[in-house]
């Protein structure tokens, strides 16, 4: 759904409009109430370096895209970590997400079945924007239509969906939770991604090792080697190496997950001509046949902002990650961190064959800044009521 305003040279959908608004209030609550950590710094240091990175390869031509990364990554996150830990905002919060995603069911359907973006032509005739009615038929699989419904991507769409889905078993007993994230399960299954039922597989799998492990502790160091004897197997007996098997074989479509693995191969040498600030939104290497596209959130930052961008953002996720893994057996609020790791446990993974941009990056750090908020709850007294201009 898209709707466009102009500030001055930056052309800006009413989303970013609203982020720009709300920027002094986020920048300055944070200030206030002490949340600067170093995880904070870290990711405020990846949005500047995305800034000049654009300033090194564009002049100021594209640093209307520095500024939107900073709303979409930075505020973005900065107002998820001004919930200040509150279980009953986010409860609230989690319902209200649940209740959205229940009421796009039937929209997701209907462009399931026809293929008819009806969100989108909505939004167009109200605000008068262009719109792609139609995907085409390369968006169709397993005789379905890929549904985006309010998203830019079918992809997108199944991946804000999902990383929420381990939050439903905080709040309900394991049926009723299931049933209370049918509009999850059905964005996961309109959209005919690989990404989304990877993402729950491995949700999954961390709850069960979770479980085994209150009865056999080392089972983390036996599926760790398991894995990496695994890899080591896949390479000796493969001509085709680790990486490329498990692509093709975990993927719903070989084809497209080949594809991605065709993007780390030919971009791999722009990335080493150009390690310090990218090539910025120049075309990358690759064959003519293939597409400009790069779908991977990692390759594609590093690609077009270089390594210290890729550095900057690692550490962010690394600390985010330790944190909650290290509070997951917390006496009272361990069950919270827990899932919190596994949702972004899920996020970092999705990021290898999604690119986030858009609502999904913006949804992607507001829940990060919301998880995170629980971290350094501690240091707080009020939360947010102590928010002031």
């Amino acid at each position: 759904m898209e709707a466009f305003f102009y500030l001055g040279s930056i052309r800006m959908e009413l989303y970013r409009l609203i982020l720009i608004c709300i920027t002094p209030f986020v920048l300055v609550n944070l200030r206030k109430q002490n949340l600067f950590g170093l995880t904070e710094k870290f990711l405020l240091l990846y949005c500047a370096w995305v800034t000049v990175s654009f300033l090194a390869n564009h002049g100021t031509a594209n640093l209307e895209s520095g500024v939107i990364n900073f709303l979409e990554v930075f505020i973005g996150y900065g107002l998820g970590l001004l919930l200040c830990g509150s279980k009953d905002s986010l409860k609230k919060l989690f319902k209200t997400f649940l209740l959205v995603f229940t009421l796009l069911i039937p929209l997701a359907i209907i462009e399931a079945s026809n293929g008819i973006r009806v969100l989108h032509i909505w939004a167009a005739n109200i605000f008068g924007n262009p719109v792609l009615e139609y995907l085409g038929d390369s968006y169709f699989r397993y005789g379905l239509h890929r549904a985006s419904t309010v998203f830019s991507h079918p992809i997108l769409y199944s991946i804000c969906a999902l990383m929420v889905l381990p939050l439903s078993f905080l709040y309900y007993k394991p049926l009723k939770a299931l049933l209370m994230s049918t509009g999850l399960f059905v964005a996961m299954i309109s959209s005919v991604t690989s990404a989304g039922f990877l993402m729950v597989i491995m949700q999954f799998s961390l709850f069960v090792l979770k479980r085994i492990a209150e009865y056999f502790e080392n089972i983390y160091k036996v599926i760790v080697w398991g894995i990496s004897i695994i890899y080591l197997l896949l390479i000796v007996s493969s001509n085709r190496g680790p990486v490329l098997v498990m692509v093709e074989s975990l993927a719903l479509n070989p084809a497209t997950a080949y594809a991605r693995y065709q993007q780390w191969q030919f971009s791999a040498d722009d990335i080493a001509n150009s390690p310090l600030f990218g090539i910025g939104f120049e075309s990358w290497s690759r064959p003519f046949w293939m597409s400009d596209s790069v779908d991977s959130f990692w390759l594609n930052v590093t690609l077009v902002s270089g390594y210290p961008a890729l550095f900057f953002l690692t550490a962010f996720f690394f600390l985010t990650l330790k944190a909650q893994w290290q509070n997951k057996d917390h006496k009272t609020d361990g069950k919270f961190y827990f899932v919190f790791f596994c949702s972004t446990a899920s996020i970092v993974f999705a990021g290898l064959t999604v690119d986030f941009f858009d609502r999904a990056q913006l949804m992607v750090f507001l829940m990060l800044g919301i998880y995170n908020s629980f971290l350094i709850k501690p240091k707080l007294t009020k939360g947010i009521k102590n928010a002031k201009w």
